[in-house]
């Protein structure tokens, strides 16, 4: 582990989230401020009094690492519920999903092994360095680049931008999404679109996070609201 990586998880959960803020912008250029890579707009944001619901429900703007890694753990499992996105798929598209990573035997299997041996010695994933020697190559096995879910999302994204332009010109008329988002703002990126750099934070944060949600949340306010126009 870097000594970078070391502090951050050493002192990172008794920072104070401006302290964990300033040291990820000026370290890794990564940005925890919610009007980075989110689309909601600065009155909707300041009615909601987002911070203040945040405190109440144990929740952290910064992301600092937690003191307590099973109950972060816990909290990850318990903070979303995919059986909607699974049926959705299902009715829509007849597609059954299924997730071996979420058999009931193999989360409770990983809660119940003690926090310390993932990192054991100071070497990070050394409990499936441990498992996998016999069945994987070094080279997979002391990796240390992270990788990136669906990476090409804005293969998909580019060559929809007209729709989306166009799904944009329709919140822009609905009264519930006009309100929730920053429909200028989105248009904005639209209008400026990139033509690289999609692997990097500047770019991913606005158009891969707060665009591309922001579209899906207010094509949803647009439906339930019967603004199917």
């Amino acid at each position: 582990m870097s000594w970078r990586g070391a502090l951050a998880y050493t002192l990172g959960p008794y920072m104070p989230a401006w302290l964990w803020k300033w040291a990820n912008a000026t370290f890794t250029g990564h940005s925890a401020d919610i009007s980075k890579y989110s689309a909601i707009s600065a009155g909707r944001l300041a009615e909601l009094d987002l911070p203040a619901l945040a405190r109440e429900r144990d929740l952290d703007f910064a992301y600092r690492p937690w003191k307590d890694g099973f109950a972060m753990r816990l909290w990850v499992l318990r903070r979303g519920d995919a059986g909607n996105h699974y049926k959705g798929a299902l009715a829509g598209w007849g597609l059954d999903h299924r997730d071996p990573l979420a058999d009931k035997r193999l989360i409770e299997y990983c809660l119940s092994i003690p926090t310390e041996q993932f990192l054991t010695g100071g070497v990070q994933r050394a409990l499936a360095k441990r498992a996998l020697a016999d069945r994987l190559p070094q080279a997979v096995l002391t990796e240390q680049k992270k990788g990136i879910q669906a990476i090409d999302w804005h293969e998909g994204a580019t060559a929809a931008r007209g729709e989306i332009a166009a799904e944009l010109d329709r919140l822009a008329s609905c009264a519930p999404a006009a309100k929730a988002l920053d429909i200028p703002r989105l248009k904005g990126l639209v209008d400026n679109w990139p033509s690289g750099g999609w692997e990097r934070d500047a770019v991913m944060q606005p158009y891969r996070l707060a665009l591309l949600r922001g579209v899906a949340a207010g094509h949803f306010l647009r439906k339930a609201t019967r603004g199917n126009q």
